[in-house]
């Protein structure tokens, strides 16, 4: 069952986190300096039966691993039962987790 970790913006920029960049790869890499080009997300509009359009995601991304505090993290997920199962793994898990994180958003509640 999937799952995502959600961050306030700053909190990603201040550990050098930054927006991707949605554009033809290539196009791209002539835009950006190699060392950047981490941030590249493919966006091809050119074939009506085969798009690439992920700029609904309006992602940001770091370079390298991100390390971050369980505090400042929101889990993501798809639906009611896969929050009922992560809450009983967690209070069963003897560590505390649900009280360290920021919070946790049901994708199923907000896409109603």
């Amino acid at each position: 069952m999937g799952f995502g970790l959600m961050f306030e913006k700053p909190y990603v920029y201040s550990r050098g986190g930054r927006p991707v960049l949605y554009e033809e790869t290539e196009v791209a890499k002539r835009i950006l300096p190699e060392s950047e080009w981490w941030r590249i997300v493919k966006l091809d509009l050119s074939t009506p039966d085969r798009i690439v359009d992920w700029t609904h995601v309006r992602e940001g991304r770091a370079p390298d691993q991100f390390a971050f505090d369980l505090q400042e993290a929101t889990v993501i997920l798809a639906n009611r039962l896969a929050y009922r199962l992560f809450v009983e793994r967690c209070e069963n898990d003897g560590q505390g987790f649900l009280r360290q994180i920021a919070g946790i958003v049901v994708m199923e509640n907000v896409l109603r």
